[in-house]
């Protein structure tokens, strides 16, 4: 429990440090998303996420995203892979586009699994190439007129661990994460703060490989040196898992 309560405590410090941020905007959101990972073999494995963002509570879809990888495991604590996004945005809440666009991304991850006493603890880096449309608004109807190349850095760290059995095979569990982004628009050595993410969920296991999450997150985004956006988010996530392996 101790180090459980040091975990949280470093997850609220980085929000804290976020909250010193000038934030101007704030959304009310809510997130659905369907994550699985399918094991081909002792080595190798297939995932993706289907998420739907919402902004206005529950009212207007504002991001749409798909997210395949594919993942390679070194041993227990170690794996690595590589993905791609597909990332379309709405013209719905706060400094939105004025059109749809869209974003696509390269991404590679680099994930090592520890536990700290009850904890489960997953550390992973991400780096991101992005390549995202540019929207000419001098003109109407507004267009898309491009894209843009940037890149960005991720660092995650997340803990989940069981909070009670409740009976038989169900348990409740709990999971806290906080992510940092660092963003490069001028190449690596021009990076700056882009974006912080904190969760906490909890979940039930509703067989033996799916578990359903719901949870609230606290989201802050850099729009420039002067504006920040606050995003408060009800999650709701139901991921499964595969063994092929066991079909061979």
């Amino acid at each position: 429990m101790v180090r459980l309560l040091l975990l949280s405590s470093f997850l609220c410090l980085s929000l804290h440090q976020i909250q010193a941020q000038k934030t101007v905007l704030k959304e009310q959101g809510s997130w659905f998303s369907l994550t699985h990972n399918i094991k081909i073999s002792n080595k190798l494995s297939v995932s993706h996420l289907s998420q739907m963002r919402r902004v206005d509570h529950f009212e207007n879809i504002q991001v749409l995203l798909l997210k395949p990888s594919i993942n390679y495991t070194f041993n227990k604590n170690l794996s690595a892979g590589l993905g791609y996004v597909h990332f379309r945005s709405y013209p719905n809440g706060v400094r939105h586009a004025p059109i749809k666009k869209s974003e696509q991304r390269i991404w590679q991850h680099l994930t090592h699994k520890t536990s700290w006493g009850a904890v489960n603890i997953s550390n992973r880096l991400i780096f991101e190439q992005r390549y995202k449309d540019i929207v000419n608004a001098t003109v109407t109807p507004p267009e898309i007129k491009g894209r843009s190349y940037a890149q960005r850095f991720r660092y995650r760290l997340m803990g989940t661990f069981k909070v009670a059995r409740l009976s038989g095979r169900t348990v409740l569990w709990g999971k806290v994460s906080n992510e940092t982004r660092i963003r490069f628009n001028g190449g690596l050595s021009n990076g700056e703060f882009d974006q912080n993410n904190l969760y906490g969920f909890l979940g039930l296991n509703l067989l033996e490989n799916s578990k359903l999450w719901v949870g609230y997150g606290r989201d802050y985004k850099k729009v420039n040196d002067g504006l920040f956006i606050a995003h408060d988010i009800i999650h709701v996530s139901l991921s499964y898992d595969l063994d092929l392996r066991k079909n061979m």
